[in-house]
């Protein structure tokens, strides 16, 4: 009885803690698609999810190169913590893989609001933004919530699509068959200001029509590594597991069952 009654509560209280909302809000990093708050992302991962023809939208928490990507996806990196220094120089912001990933039709879209690797941000000195460039019909008014801009001689290899003045707020490079976007207030597409002027256009437009999305979620600290079963399935043979787990259960269920009398 007392075994019972451990196991109800025990039971209970797991039920109670995943109904709570204030730990979608607490738990997780800003910029997370888990959390739920008004510094989250979870209203965009969500919109994005259930827009008609797009079947792909899901977080990745694997290393890049193991994690599934489709050769034209969409990455959003938003709110990574800045790369240190190395002894030669800051760390390029994207590694050799995802510079593959991106010259082979993917795109990247990189939300900063601190400098991160050979990419600065500083204070333009103004919130108002404007577009510059003649991409994203639908996008024309962004009410960003802060005063911040791009720099670094990287922005070089690339032309502005938003600006504060003179600075650039938006950035796109092309590399090969794809191309990075650079985005210095990832403020605007969180929950608290997604449905605020064009922004929800905004992120239709990075996002892409029809393409795979992925949201980072190892840099808000979500990581896990891919299990055996996992790199089975990968190899297809999944199908092969079945089997022989069904296998398994009829020859233990057979052996279980005697059929006669026992033999000596």
């Amino acid at each position: 009885m007392l075994a019972a009654a451990i196991a109800a509560y025990g039971v209970g209280s797991a039920l109670w803690l995943g109904r709570d909302p204030r730990l979608a809000r607490e738990r997780f990093d800003a910029d997370s698609v888990h959390n739920t708050g008004p510094e989250g992302t979870s209203q965009a991962f969500e919109y994005l999810r259930r827009r008609e023809g797009r079947d792909t939208v899901e977080p990745i928490t694997l290393g890049f190169a193991a994690a599934a990507t489709a050769p034209d996806g969409v990455l959003f990196r938003l709110g990574p913590d800045g790369l240190g220094d190395a002894e030669d120089g800051p760390h390029p912001f994207l590694s050799p893989v995802e510079a593959e990933w991106v010259a082979g039709g993917g795109r990247i879209v990189l939300g900063l609001d601190a400098g991160y690797g050979e990419i600065e941000v500083d204070d333009p000195g103004s919130r108002e933004v404007e577009k510059v460039f003649p991409i994203w019909p639908g996008v024309g008014t962004i009410e960003s919530p802060v005063a911040r801009a791009l720099a670094g001689d990287v922005l070089e290899g690339g032309h502005a699509v938003l600006a504060a003045g003179a600075r650039p707020v938006a950035v796109r490079i092309v590399s090969g068959r794809g191309e990075v976007f650079l985005l210095a207030v990832p403020e605007i597409l969180r929950n608290e200001h997604l449905g605020t002027a064009d922004h929800l256009a905004l992120l239709d437009a990075l996002a892409a029509s029809r393409r795979a999305v992925y949201f980072d979620e190892r840099i808000h600290g979500l990581v896990s590594e891919r299990g055996m079963m996992d790199i089975l399935r990968r190899w297809g043979l999944g199908p092969l597991l079945f089997s022989a787990a069904v296998l398994g259960v009829a020859a233990a269920w057979r052996r279980s069952r005697r059929i006669g009398p026992p033999d000596r």
